[in-house]
């Protein structure tokens, strides 16, 4: 037993190695889910909910919910719970191969229906369930024909897919449910979690892609120009989350009165931002729009020439960090921007002129800045997640808004 979990805990780390060198794209991680929103999975509202919590569960019913992108190669986590006697699961590429969810704690006898599981195909190595009402951690590796599975920090599955040579049937002459063997199974396809009808919850699920993920089919497609994500054209708000405050006209992206700000779809790590903006005289201080970076706000607006640079005028960080150089910003005609958030540092460019400079490492407390100056923020930014939407603020209008995604 120990030269097993031995074993497959030297595969796992191996295929984690030769993912992180092998530059293959996707090498940072993607969250699924951050507790509020599911802008990444298709669901039925009906089916599941998000606690105040931050907690996914199923509501009723037993529709599941997955993912909208498809994935090959990679490497999830999740943290799961379940009640006493709870079942899920979590279903992998083409939706038939299962990694079980199941109340096993004490179990003493290992078997394919039990937590950690590859359902009807192979069992665990050891039991590594916490009790009902715990949280539970799974890594869930799929690279080529191997899965591998460690659950709360114990390797427990490593499974080659092309043992699986006939259907109905597994490598070790016990039957299963699969029409088809599992080696000639679609490598490729959306992570769903599974609901039983049990009152099963998710929480901080992500995934690294080892492989270009897709889209599904019938979804859209991120329309690339010349290597950049175009996210409004001034055609529609697919990419984007959106109520009856903002509108299209012109082509121009603009709020209607002072509006929640309008966010994207997805959440971004690393990236190069680019779009024009078109302030309205005296959009200042709160009157100001600007970009929302998670709880982070670069403000634009008007920049009058007598205004002392401070951390509420154009160009700044809101109450964290003025910008080191005067922007020149015109209103009522369109300027240019550009935002670079690269690991800690964070750049913000106005019409080709750098003029903040920020480097989140140095913000080392809850709503303090460097100087001792308070701050609005109720985590220390150098703690804050590495991925957030991208949101755009009123009063101020919008238009040819791109992005380039960087690799860590």
């Amino acid at each position: 037993m120990y030269l097993m979990r031995l074993l497959i805990t030297l595969w796992v780390w191996i295929g984690l190695a030769g993912a992180a060198l092998s530059g293959e794209p996707g090498q940072s991680w993607t969250t699924l889910f951050d507790g509020t929103s599911l802008t990444r999975f298709v669901h039925d509202p009906d089916h599941w909910s998000i606690g105040s919590d931050g907690v996914l569960q199923p509501r009723r019913g037993t529709g599941g919910t997955s993912t909208l992108r498809q994935y090959g190669d990679f490497i999830l986590e999740l943290e799961f719970r379940i009640p006493q006697h709870g079942n899920s699961g979590v279903f992998l590429r083409d939706g038939r191969v299962e990694v079980q969810i199941f109340d096993s704690y004490g179990a003493t006898k290992l078997d394919k229906h039990m937590c950690g599981a590859i359902y009807y195909a192979q069992e665990p190595s050891t039991n590594a369930c916490k009790p009902a009402g715990e949280w539970n951690h799974y890594q869930i590796t799929c690279q080529g024909s191997r899965i591998g599975v460690v659950l709360n920090g114990a390797p427990i599955i490593d499974m080659d897919l092309d043992r699986w040579t006939e259907a109905r049937k597994n490598p070790d002459g016990t039957t299963n449910w699969y029409d088809t063997p599992l080696r000639d199974l679609p490598r490729f396809g959306p992570i769903a979690l599974q609901n039983h009808g049990e009152k099963a919850q998710f929480r901080n699920i992500r995934v690294k892609p080892l492989s270009p993920p897709k889209p599904r089919p019938n979804a859209p497609e991120p329309r690339i120009v010349d290597d950049w994500e175009i996210l409004f054209d001034g055609q529609n708000f697919e990419q984007w989350n959106v109520d009856n405050s903002w509108a299209i006209r012109d082509g121009i992206m603009h709020c209607l009165g002072r509006a929640q700000p309008i966010t994207t779809k997805d959440q971004f790590g690393d990236f190069t931002l680019e779009f024009e903006f078109n302030p309205p005289p005296r959009s200042v201080g709160w009157a100001a729009g600007g970009v929302r970076l998670g709880p982070l706000w670069v403000v634009l607006g008007e920049m009058t020439a007598e205004a002392a640079l401070s951390e509420e005028v154009c160009g700044a960080v809101w109450r964290c960090l003025a910008p080191q150089t005067r922007p020149s910003v015109q209103t009522n005609v369109w300027n240019k921007c550009q935002i670079t958030r690269r690991g800690m540092m964070l750049t913000v460019a106005i019409n080709g002129q750098v003029v903040t400079e920020l480097d989140r490492s140095l913000w080392t407390e809850a709503r303090k800045n460097p100087d001792g100056a308070a701050n609005l923020i109720g985590q220390a930014l150098r703690d804050l997640p590495r991925e957030s939407t991208i949101g755009f603020a009123a009063p101020l209008r919008y238009r040819n808004v791109r992005i380039q995604q960087h690799q860590n």
